[in-house]
């Protein structure tokens, strides 16, 4: 037996755009927003984690050149 889960959804004004339609909770942020601004809302966070991922690459770079 197979269950195929889907997430909580809901009809209600989009957090983010206003619009009624069918709306999905963010699993990052909680907001809940519509199928369109739930895309490009993950687009956003996903350039931010490579920032702060490029960043944390080259604060470990830095310690661990050897000093002197």
């Amino acid at each position: 037996m197979t269950t195929n889960i889907k997430p909580l959804s809901i009809v209600a004004k989009c957090a983010l755009c206003s619009i009624k339609t069918e709306l999905f909770v963010c699993s990052h942020c909680d907001e809940v927003i519509c199928q369109k601004c739930l895309d490009s809302h993950q687009v956003k966070y996903q350039e931010i984690l490579k920032e702060q991922w490029i960043n944390c690459e080259k604060k470990f770079q830095n310690l661990s050149r050897p000093s002197g």
